[in-house]
């Protein structure tokens, strides 16, 4: 398991904004929907295409499992091999800052894919703690560069149905 918990000087509302936005590009380009964030839901699904390592596809099936603005996303995406969790828990700290815990888990399908999974977490865990890191400063800086372009009209708990 990966975990990684970091404080970013950006609100809950603007960084659980920026998750719901990337969530709904993901969909996008997944499967050809156009879908707002206020659709966003717990229990949420659709399918993706990716490739592994070795350059196979196969089709993932992701279902987003919490969904609670702006304090916590979490998914789970179901593949052939078993099934990869990734969470986001966001506290506000002060008024300038959150912290943010993100963890990345994995659940083979069989004791093969989990010992597998766990003989690999050995070496890549450091690498994988390290891009999550960098993932979430990405995400801040982004946030900071673009924080005037993140309005109200992009939050989904500020969102009444009908209104765009």
């Amino acid at each position: 398991m990966v975990e990684v918990n970091e404080r970013l000087y950006v609100s809950a509302e603007d960084f659980f904004t920026q998750i719901a936005e990337s969530i709904a590009y993901d969909i996008k380009e997944s499967t050809g929907k156009n879908i707002r964030t206020s659709q966003l839901h717990k229990g949420y699904s659709y399918t993706k295409t990716l490739k592994n390592k070795v350059g196979r596809q196969g089709n993932v099936k992701v279902t987003i499992t919490e969904f609670e603005y702006p304090k916590s996303y979490v998914a789970q995406f179901k593949s052939s091999t078993g099934v990869n969790m990734i969470s986001y828990q966001i506290e506000v700290l002060d008024e300038d800052s959150i912290g943010v815990s993100y963890k990345e888990s994995f659940e083979g399908d069989t004791k093969t894919h989990d010992a597998n999974f766990k003989l690999v977490s050995f070496f890549y865990n450091r690498k994988a703690k390290k891009r999550a890191k960098n993932m979430l400063r990405s995400l801040e800086k982004y946030i900071k560069a673009n924080g005037n372009q993140i309005g109200t009209e992009k939050r989904p708990h500020l969102q009444e149905d009908g209104e765009a």
